[in-house]
């Protein structure tokens, strides 16, 4: 057999957008059921899923910006459901509301009473910390609405934004008995891989037949080589992003550096405001003094 043939095959997980998505729209019957026990978990309340679609491009007017979603679905009791998986840092919370008011707004509503608009959930599983809540540590699921500032009664539940911080649930729960029904699917969303090495992974798929099922789909995706290629495209794709925006930084220090250099500043005072290290401040006093000679 051929030596690449027999060489492992490295495993998708779901913190991959890409893979995310195909997930909850892979299999009619299956996906279904995913996205339908998830979010009961998440919202406290059964649903059941009208309609779904993944990678819903969504463009305002001409001088709006677009918005392409992972999973959108509606469901019943009336509701529209957004779900996002962010791997990258950036500026979480005017995203979730620009989503979620473009939701509120595309939606069939000429004609129709304000109090028909179909309500709007967003939620977005974070792959980091997120900023406002990282020194929280026992709390990973933060839900928000409009509330009056200092009596912080609920104005409408019109619209509802979820940011779950799922690299948080091993900080705080450690066994399968630890977690309750949605840290159940963090977890697996989190650690599931090909070879189910994760204990509790392991646990919730031997106890539990939706994570037999998810598990199951996870397989089948796994198995799907037009799914794995662009998955491992776009995992490409996330670092050389990375790496530029890296690149981009790290430019931008040295040239403030080069700046502080030429106004004589001592070298402490450069390390201390630019974070550039003792070796790269010597080769850029090397590269000045071969400019002045």
């Amino acid at each position: 057999m051929d030596k690449d043939q027999t060489q492992k095959q490295p495993s998708l997980h779901l913190t991959n957008d890409f893979v995310f998505k195909a997930f909850f729209t892979y299999d009619s019957d299956q996906d279904r059921r995913m996205l339908e026990d998830l979010t009961t978990q998440l919202i406290r309340s059964r649903v059941k899923v009208e309609k779904r679609s993944a990678t819903e491009l969504y463009a305002p007017n001409d001088q709006g910006k677009d918005i392409r979603l992972d999973v959108s679905a509606q469901f019943i009791p009336r509701a529209y459901l957004n779900l996002e998986m962010q791997t990258s840092k950036m500026q979480i919370e005017n995203r979730a509301v620009y989503y979620a008011s473009m939701l509120l707004t595309q939606q069939e509503n000429k004609g129709l009473h304000y109090s028909d608009l179909m309500p709007v959930i967003q939620v977005f599983f974070l792959d980091y910390l997120f900023p406002p809540k990282e020194h929280f540590s026992d709390k990973a699921i933060h839900a928000y609405q409009f509330q009056e500032i200092d009596d912080h009664d609920c104005l409408t539940n019109l619209m509802t934004i979820y940011i779950i911080e799922i690299a948080k649930i091993i900080q705080v729960k450690h066994s399968y008995d630890e977690l309750n029904e949605i840290e159940q699917w963090l977890w697996f969303i989190k650690y599931y891989d090909d070879e189910i090495s994760d204990p509790i992974v392991a646990e919730l798929v031997r106890r539990q037949d939706i994570f037999k099922e998810a598990s199951e789909i996870m397989n089948a995706i796994s198995n799907d080589p037009a799914i794995r290629d662009a998955a491992f495209a776009r995992d490409k794709e996330l670092r050389d992003r990375a790496q530029i925006k890296y690149e981009g930084r790290e430019e931008e220090r040295l040239n403030v550096a080069r700046s502080l250099l030429r106004k004589h500043l001592n070298d402490d005072l450069i390390i201390e405001c630019t974070k550039v290290t003792t070796e790269q401040l010597a080769k850029l006093k090397l590269e000045l003094n071969s400019m002045i000679f």
